[in-house]
């Protein structure tokens, strides 16, 4: 590991649990934390599948799942994608675990993703398509989603290091968004 993964290893695994006396506090999925910046910082954002399903133990409390984000988490997570930061219209995108999944809109839509070649051996995407065009990104914006379409991912057992790594294929943040409307 990297000084840079070190520091991020050790900053989430000290602050990730905290035992009260009534109940344990999570701040976050460690694992899928760690697995998503790692992946990020390697230069690639294709994520195992390793979702976690909240259970009585240390790693979900059954009935106390912090008001729902623990479920909305696993079932964005199991779509293929996850809204990473609350007021960002953009979802990151990870690897779906259905083959198929059929999204209705409130605008009476469907958006359907398919995960073509799919399974427990081929966690990676190794291409992409949104309504029949190339996507090459690591994200999906709300406003696409809600337009409805069909978004089609190409699993496979191996990292694709040459899909979605130019920088517009990522989101940006809202300061730099906040810094081009400054400058103009």
């Amino acid at each position: 590991m990297s000084c840079l993964e070190t520091r991020l290893w050790f900053y989430f695994l000290a602050t990730s649990y905290i035992d009260t006396g009534i109940e344990a506090i999570h701040f976050g999925q460690v694992g899928s934390r760690m697995t998503m910046i790692r992946a990020m910082l390697a230069g690639w954002t294709c994520l195992a599948a390793s979702v976690l399903a909240p259970t009585n133990t240390p790693a979900g409390i059954c009935g106390n799942d912090d008001c729902g984000q623990t479920s909305a988490w696993y079932v964005f997570s199991a779509l293929g994608f996850y809204p990473v930061c609350p007021g960002d219209d953009n979802y990151l995108i990870g690897t779906p675990l259905f083959d198929r999944t059929t999204l209705t809109t409130g605008q009476g839509k469907t958006f359907v993703i398919n995960a073509l070649n799919n399974g427990p051996l081929k966690p990676y995407i190794n291409g992409a398509t949104l309504n029949g065009e190339s996507f090459n990104r690591t994200y999906l914006n709300h406003d696409e989603l809600l337009h409805g379409g069909e978004l089609n991912f190409h699993m496979t057992s191996a990292p694709n290091y040459k899909w979605a790594i130019e920088p517009d294929s990522r989101p940006r943040s809202a300061l730099a968004k906040l810094d081009e409307e400054l400058a103009k």
